[in-house]
Order: C-alpha cells, then sequence, then structure tokens
C-alpha cells in the first residue's frame, strides 16, 4: 500500500508538470499589411481592431505626431479616412493620446494631460460633442483617465449607460504605503448625465525582491465581470469579481530567473541601462474563442551603446507572452523570435492574436507598411 501512494504521488507531481505546459502560441498563415501615408510611422502608441455595422471590419491607429486619428479598412489594407484634432480653441482636446471605439459616431478620447480630468466624445467629423469630467474634488489627488493604448493594452469597457475607466498614474509625492494605498484604481462615469463616480477600490502596494517600492503602472481588461489588473512590476494578476477588495493570483514568467523589478525610489529608475535590463509584464489580453489569457513579457536586454535609449526601450530584443487559463493558472508560455516582433503593437479579433511584425531590427522590415502576424493557440499534449 505505501508504495501505491508513493507511485500515486509521482505520478500525480508529473502530472501536475505537464499541465503548466499546456499551451503554446504559433504564427498562423496569415500577415495582414496596411499602407502608410508618408506621414505615418510604423510605431504608433495607440492601434485597434474595431467591427462596426453589418460587420465592416477596421483598424485604427493614432498619429500622435500629427494629432490625428486613421481608419483602415482592415481587409483591403488601405487608408479610409484621417479624423484630425485640434490642440487649441474652442474645438480643442490637446495633444491625443488614445482612444476607444463604441461606433463611428460614438469616438472616446483621451490627451496627454496630466494636470486634467477630461476624456471627449467625438466622431470620425472630429468634431468634440462632449467633455467627460472624472475628477473628485472632495480628495486631495487627481483621478486623471488613463490613457487608452495598445504599448499597455489598457481600454475603457461600456455598462449599459456607464463606462468603467482607471486612472493614469498615481500622483506625483504619493510614495508612502499609506498614501498609494488612498489612490483608486477604478471610477465609472454616466455617459447620459455625466456624473462620475470614483469607486473604493485601493491601489495594491507592490514591492519588488529587494522589499523596494516599485512602479504602480499597468494593463487593464475587463473579463465575465472581473476586472484585472496586470501590474508591470507584478508576478501576480490582481482582479475584482464584484465586490471592492482585490485578489490576487500569481502568473509568472519561467524566463525571468533572478531578475528583480526596478525601484522607483533609488537612482535606478533614472539609469537608462538598469531600466533596459530590467523586466517588466507588459500587456493582457484575453482570447474569447480559447478562453485564454495572454500575458506579455519584457525579459530585459543588454543595452548596447549604439543604440538609442528610446528605440531600445520600443524594440526590445527577446519577449515571451504567458498563458493562462480563465483561473489565471499559467497553462504554457511562448518564447517569440529575436528581433522579429514588437512587444507593444497587438490586437485581438475572433480570429485570434495579431503581433506587429514592423520592427525596425527585422531584415524585411519595410516603412511604408503596417505588418501584424496572426498567432494562434496550440495545445501541446
Amino acid at each position: 500500500m505505501k508504495f501505491l501512494l508513493i507511485a500515486y504521488t509521482i505520478i500525480l507531481a508529473g502530472c501536475s508538470g505537464k499541465v503548466d505546459d499546456l499551451y503554446e502560441l504559433a504564427p498562423a498563415n496569415k500577415i495582414i499589411s496596411f499602407t502608410l501615408t508618408s506621414q505615418t510611422t510604423c510605431f504608433s502608441n495607440c492601434v485597434s481592431y474595431f467591427k462596426g455595422k453589418q460587420g465592416v471590419e477596421y483598424f485604427v491607429l493614432q498619429n500622435k505626431e500629427l494629432n490625428r486619428i486613421e481608419l483602415y479598412d482592415f481587409i483591403a489594407g488601405k487608408l479610409l479616412k484621417v479624423i484630425p484634432f485640434s490642440k487649441e480653441g474652442p474645438n480643442g482636446v490637446s495633444e491625443i493620446c488614445g482612444f476607444a471605439f463604441k461606433g463611428l459616431d460614438s469616438i472616446f478620447l483621451f490627451n496627454d494631460r496630466t494636470d486634467q480630468c477630461y476624456f471627449y466624445l467625438t466622431d470620425t467629423s472630429g468634431r468634440i460633442k462632449r467633455r467627460f469630467d472624472t475628477d473628485n474634488r472632495s480628495k486631495k489627488y487627481f483621478f486623471v483617465p488613463r490613457r487608452t493604448s495598445s504599448v499597455l493594452n489598457t481600454s475603457i469597457y461600456f455598462e449599459n449607460d456607464s463606462i468603467a475607466i482607471v486612472p493614469s498614474f498615481i500622483p506625483y509625492g504619493f510614495d508612502k504605503p499609506e498614501e498609494i494605498a488612498n489612490c483608486k484604481l477604478l471610477a465609472k462615469v454616466n455617459i447620459r448625465s455625466g456624473q462620475s463616480e470614483i469607486l473604493p477600490v485601493p491601489y495594491p502596494v507592490l514591492y519588488n525582491r529587494r522589499n523596494l517600492p516599485v512602479d504602480s503602472d499597468f494593463s487593464f481588461i475587463k473579463n465575465a465581470g472581473k476586472y484585472i489588473f496586470a501590474f508591470c512590476a507584478s508576478d501576480y494578476i490582481y482582479y475584482l469579481d464584484g465586490g471592492q477588495q482585490l485578489k490576487k493570483v500569481e502568473a509568472s514568467s519561467r524566463y525571468l530567473g533572478g531578475k528583480d523589478f526596478i525601484s522607483n525610489t533609488t537612482d535606478d529608475s533614472w539609469n537608462f541601462k538598469k531600466i533596459l535590463s530590467s523586466p517588466y509584464y507588459s500587456s493582457l489580453y484575453f482570447d474569447r474563442r480559447n478562453r485564454l489569457y495572454y500575458r506579455f513579457v519584457r525579459h530585459g536586454d543588454n543595452p548596447t551603446p549604439e543604440g538609442s535609449f528610446k528605440s531600445q526601450l520600443i524594440y526590445p530584443k527577446e519577449f515571451s507572452i504567458i498563458i493562462m487559463d480563465e483561473s489565471f493558472k499559467v497553462v504554457g508560455e511562448t518564447l517569440m523570435p529575436k528581433n522579429r516582433y514588437m512587444l507593444g503593437m497587438s490586437f485581438m479579433t475572433d480570429e485570434g492574436l495579431y503581433i506587429s511584425t514592423s520592427n525596425i531590427n527585422a531584415p524585411d522590415f519595410d516603412e511604408n507598411h503596417l505588418r501584424f502576424q496572426l498567432f494562434t493557440v496550440k495545445r501541446k499534449h
């Protein structure tokens, strides 16, 4: 009997090791390409896939330099419309920094101002139809709406007449644990009345392995009634599922080894070499067809003196994608080829995960076309 128990334990241990490596992401035989204008670069802080009425598919990108949104035919890859925005004046929004499409007549727009709590409703004409304000002036801090982004996947979520929205940052000077906990993670804005409510959900206080405070930036998505926060400097996934207390599940990368997250309270936070060599978790996505989560993770590179800090930050040599089931259990991790794909330009469709191949270090880089490779998940066992 004792032998059988030992054998059963060994079998279970072997099985539990396998369930952590059930899936992998593999490139499908599909690449989509968008023909860019001479005034549009292959990198954008915000790209998005949008399906309109009658199932018409669009690809949308932000052209930050020209303060405009560009709308493309997803199938043909051709530019359909340019939507410019004024920085000043009665229709001014400052510099745009993110967008979210509910429809062609309902586009929510964000700007780069960190001293304002506004976001806007517009349409394909570029005319500002309404301004929303998330500031709660009874508090000691601003709730600045987070800029929607594909660099660190974050959007807003429509809930009947309301929008669920997260803050852009913890205010400068809020670095003590009790001060961070006073800052809130979630707000809801009624798009009919314009009223906003900041929910009493505090930021978690995060530390690295040396017990030093770390950056509080995160990727944010909503799925199955859960508000999900994937912090850049945490191995854990945090989520809300109906209450006001954050729950967490470890979902760490196998490739980080002993590397530690950079602290935001030391000189390291201004050391470009330390920033580039430090790991961080990036975008989180949910694959509705396969009921799986994908979490991007940068491993940290050895900086090269000939490359600029910005280019090395945007185009890391190596990253991987963690695959999780609906309970956030890690069920696989795919290591991406070096210098081939872009960490910060991806989006989900019903087909799967699209990742940009427009990496300036790739041998087939073409500045006139923005390209994305379709990846689909495969079961390994």
